[in-house]
């Protein structure tokens, strides 16, 4: 929130609608920045733009990432500071120990402490990134670096006792970590669903064959991952970054419970789960579908036509997500109609005539994102 102040102190002087909705460009940024991110991770991974650009576009088009991206929210700061690290993580898992990138991996965690108590989950991650990559002749860089790392995390700790968790002695509940996580076991498949997109508090979720083929190509992307890591040596680095992956969602999505058991313990109710809550690790999400997809192609043609057919996928997915998010608050026709609700509530620049410009800019980036998206590599390795 403090990182939205400049935006809306640029227009003070104007009404609170204006305000508010300029306010909201601070989360365009994160979330602009974070896609610019996951090209990257793209890129390390792959070693191929087209690539890069793929896992950038599925990430740009999954429905949530746009829903949460136009709210003021510290989810879009703790999105983009939780890919900056996996970027790292993974350049890690690549080139081994480094200064530099330490010092910056460490810089990471602590601003990300300072916006949200799930900052502390990136430290295990660390580990397994270790573990994974762990080489015997390399350990006096690993515990270098790994200090250079640890410094600034527990300095800024220390100075703003951050985080501030529950007090674990006032207890309202007792119960078992697994028993309560038992209670899950009901939320899978609603939470299935909500994965690729939910909206006004759980009441709108996309058209039934979008999600059930979404699924189903998750299913198609795991059968790929296993296929893959079998005919594959184990010391691969495309193989370490689908363990480190798998682990890093295990460990993040299995720290949420835990968190949550402790809070039902001290406060006598839980906080319950929604899917947006793994979006920090979208990019590596994105990454297993990717490969996992693409493994199944038995020649360069057929892993390009693979690829190019997840960026269509995924554009269809964009747009499903739109009409589901804009007809479940507007009426779309007759165009006068819709062009008048959405004007509702917005600034003078947002209003009537205008939106046929937004929108035209709006298409018009859609379509050069996936042109681009589309493109071969020069290479054809």
């Amino acid at each position: 929130y403090f990182l939205t102040a400049p935006f809306y102190n640029f227009v003070q002087s104007s009404n609170i609608l204006t305000r508010l909705f300029v306010s909201r460009l601070s989360s365009v940024v994160f979330t602009i920045l974070l896609v610019i991110t996951t090209y990257m991770i793209g890129n390390l991974i792959f070693e191929k733009k087209s690539y890069g650009y793929t896992l950038a576009l599925m990430t740009l088009f999954f429905p949530m990432t746009v829903y949460i991206g136009s709210g003021v929210s510290s989810d879009n700061l703790h999105n983009l500071l939780f890919t900056l690290f996996l970027y790292y993580a993974i350049k890690y898992l690549k080139f081994g120990p480094s200064t530099r990138d330490s010092l910056i991996t460490g810089l990471i965690i602590v601003l990300d402490i300072l916006t949200k108590p799930q900052a502390y989950i990136m430290l295990p991650i660390l580990i397994i990134a270790i573990i994974i990559r762990w080489r015997t002749d390399e350990w006096r860089s690993i515990l270098y670096s790994s200090c250079v790392t640890l410094f600034p995390i527990l300095l800024v700790s220390i100075i703003f006792k951050q985080p501030q968790y529950l007090d674990p002695s006032s207890t309202m509940v007792t119960q078992s970590f697994l028993d309560f996580v038992r209670h899950y076991r009901a939320l899978i498949p609603p939470l299935l669903v909500w994965y690729w997109g939910v909206f006004k508090w759980f009441g709108v979720v996309l058209p039934h064959p979008v999600w059930w083929v979404a699924n189903r190509l998750v299913i198609i992307a795991g059968i790929g991952l296993l296929y893959s890591i079998w005919k594959t040596h184990r010391g691969n680095f495309l193989i370490r970054v689908i363990v480190f992956a798998v682990l890093a969602n295990l460990t993040y999505l299995g720290a949420l419970l835990w968190f949550d058991w402790q809070f039902y313990e001290a406060i006598g109710r839980s906080l319950g789960f929604q899917a947006r809550y793994l979006m920090p690790l979208l990019s590596t999400q994105m990454f297993l579908l990717l490969y996992g997809l693409v493994s199944l192609g038995q020649s360069i043609r057929m892993r390009e036509l693979i690829r190019r057919t997840v960026v269509v996928l995924f554009l269809v997915l964009h747009f499903a997500g739109l009409y589901t998010m804009i007809s479940s608050y507007y009426d779309l026709v007759p165009i006068h109609r819709f062009i008048e609700q959405i004007s509702q509530y917005k600034p003078v620049y947002a209003k009537g005539n205008l939106w046929y410009l937004w929108f035209t800019l709006y298409f018009t980036g859609i379509i050069t994102t996936t042109i681009i998206a589309l493109k071969k590599d020069k290479s054809n390795t």
